[in-house]
């Protein structure tokens, strides 16, 4: 996906297609919110089983720290639920 994408990030415009949890998590991500309020937010929104969603979405959490698009701060990311 890096190889795919960073090329594309040098463009001015980039789409990403996100299922509808990586949607809600992207956009609950507003500099404030902490990643057991964005699991909150996500869940309240599509509901379901709530150990799995946050589990998923704290894995795409990481993986978009990892992958430069956010910056997480505080907690170790290995210490985020799903690890």
């Amino acid at each position: 996906m890096v190889r795919f994408l960073v090329p594309l990030l040098k463009r001015p415009n980039v789409a990403v297609h996100l299922d509808g949890t990586g949607s809600a998590v992207w956009k609950a991500c507003d500099g404030r919110a902490t990643v057991l309020e964005i699991a909150g937010t996500v869940y309240a929104q599509l509901g379901g089983d709530r150990d799995a969603m946050d589990a998923r979405g704290a894995e795409f959490i990481r993986r978009l720290d990892r992958e430069g698009y956010i910056r997480l701060q505080g907690l170790p990311v290995m210490l985020l639920p799903g690890n």
